[in-house]
């Protein structure tokens, strides 16, 4: 169900010169991690030391949707309403 935000993160990247993630910070308590990242448009620092959550789940580390929006939200690809 997310597929247009992950579209539209793709066309804002293309438009502003690439949006990026960069992990500053990981903090792993068992299955659970802390994460602070700053989102930088073009190469630029834009939004410095978000914080995030991953969980980990058969092996795998994942965001929960709220975590994933947040961070589409800040790079301008807002998720549709659940």
């Amino acid at each position: 169900g997310l597929q247009s935000t992950v579209a539209t993160y793709a066309s804002t990247g293309d438009a502003v010169g690439g949006v990026s993630a960069v992990v500053t910070e990981v903090t792993i308590d068992g299955d659970d991690a802390d994460v602070v990242y700053t989102l930088q448009f073009a190469g630029n620092p834009s939004y410095p030391d978000q914080p995030g959550a991953a969980f980990r789940t058969d092996g795998v580390w994942k965001m929960t949707r709220a975590d994933f929006c947040a961070v589409m939200a800040s790079a301008r690809s807002a998720c549709p309403s659940s």
